[in-house]
């Protein structure tokens, strides 16, 4: 009997201890607008494996949405998202996570999100129909916290976008085609405006 009281007693008194370190989490939603621009050179296989260094003329125009949970300073979340290609749509699916420096009113921070973007990339002079792959992202900027839990975002990014590709290697005329795939990945500089709630 002594021992189920120590017990008690001893659990009371360590939870008692985890309760006043309590952990506040939030639930937040942020949706974002962007725009970026190409940068750099981009190598296609498409004429027969042979390469060719191909200028990023791309510009793509970007929403996004995240809903996820802050502690603290940090905040992970699930990310969906459209993207706006020369002639094509691909559809962002991602986590990201996001870092405040400070606890101030204007508060610089930190992000990094990485997924899978779904959709093709429609036939150019210089390479076949490209399949969405992977993705990476990283920013900075500031969040503008304003009454009643509401706050806006202006930052700048880079983002690189992997897509896939494929050529028929021709060898001899006779024999089946085989078609070899490759990865190209796009580079882009962009600037965003978010609503976080």
């Amino acid at each position: 009997m002594k021992s189920f009281i120590f017990t008690i007693v001893l659990y009371l008194k360590v939870f008692n201890v985890f309760g006043q370190d309590t952990i506040a989490i939030h639930y937040f939603n942020e949706s974002k607008v962007s725009i970026a621009m190409g940068v750099g050179n981009y190598t296609s296989l498409y004429f027969n494996g042979y390469e060719y260094v191909v200028k990023n003329k791309e510009l793509t125009f970007n929403i996004e949405t995240v809903n996820g949970i802050q502690i603290k300073k940090h905040q992970i979340g699930l990310l969906l998202g459209v993207d706006k290609w020369k002639g094509s749509l691909l559809f962002p699916l991602g986590i990201l996570y996001k870092i405040g420096f400070t606890k101030k009113k204007h508060i610089p921070y930190f992000e990094l999100s990485s997924g899978y973007a779904f959709g093709n990339k429609g036939k150019t002079e210089y390479d076949g129909v490209e399949k969405g792959s992977y993705y990476f992202k990283g920013g900075s900027g500031f969040q503008f916290n304003l009454p009643k839990d509401f706050a806006i975002a202006i930052g700048l990014y880079y983002k690189m976008q992997n897509m896939r590709s494929s050529y028929s290697r021709i060898i001899n005329p006779n024999e089946p085609k085989i078609a070899i795939g490759y990865n190209i990945p796009y580079h882009f500089i962009g600037l965003s405006i978010g609503m976080k709630m």
